[in-house]
């Protein structure tokens, strides 16, 4: 259960006349869909996160919040604060269905929306760490500034040592249809950045193959999708080979 007391600033922002309807309600993340005088939103309430916890969530978020800024169809935060422990964020609600039927026309569409991503975090500008607002302590943000720039990058050159020279990036790692929504003229945008990672490209291809694909004959449509808008390199489909 959700302390009142988080609210508190939720109604100073948007009113008192709110009205709450729970998408999803787990321990560590309770989704709702609030519907305020300024319009519907999407409500995400992380209780008790650890140092740790509160630092990978404010990264993603402020990783979203950029691709805003910059174009890419993504989410706005709207409104963000925290309260102890717990990450109030609002964001807001994309229009458009997330459960949309998987065939091969939708399948390419979001292979598309994939390749541009990939194509958008391929420059050096997004290996820097983004935060959607700083830790209160200074000493323990000094400390997770340090923990999350070894995750990124130095993990990244131990696991993936066998991949280097291949094109890496962001990669959204839960690339699926409850995260993607397409509105009535066709149009995509994404949300959820919580499990990203800087991995090469091909990695998030073959999870993404491996984990959300149910009817194979569907990554062909993902694939041509995906070079419209981020042509494979020579190596990058040699090594795909081995898994589809």
């Amino acid at each position: 259960m959700i302390d009142t007391d988080v609210f508190l600033k939720l109604y100073e922002r948007f009113g008192k006349d709110i009205k709450f309807k729970v998408l999803t309600e787990k321990a560590e993340k309770v989704v709702y869909e609030i519907e305020t005088k300024e319009g519907v939103f999407i409500l995400i309430v992380l209780p008790d996160l650890s140092g740790v916890q509160f630092f990978k969530y404010m990264v993603s978020q402020g990783l979203q919040q950029h691709f805003y800024e910059k174009g890419f169809p993504v989410a706005k935060v709207v409104y963000a604060y925290i309260v102890g422990k717990t990450v109030v964020v609002v964001h807001e609600k994309l229009s458009g269905s997330n459960m949309f039927e998987h065939t091969p026309e939708n399948m390419e569409k979001m292979g598309e929306i994939a390749g541009r991503l990939h194509r958008f975090t391929a420059s050096d500008e997004y290996k820097k760490i983004r935060l959607l607002f700083p830790y209160p302590n200074k000493v323990v943000h000094a400390t997770l500034m340090f923990k999350e720039f070894c995750r990124r990058h130095i993990s990244y050159w131990f696991k993936y040592f066998h991949l280097r020279g291949l094109p890496a990036g962001i990669c959204h790692r839960d690339f699926n249809k409850r995260n993607v929504f397409i509105d009535s003229s066709g149009h995509m945008g994404l949300i959820d950045f919580d499990v990203y990672r800087y991995q090469p490209f091909v990695e998030g291809l073959v999870r993404f193959y491996n984990r959300k694909i149910t009817d194979k004959s569907f990554m062909g449509a993902f694939m041509r999708g995906y070079e419209k808008e981020r042509p494979l390199t020579e190596a990058e489909k040699k090594y795909l080979k081995k898994f589809f």
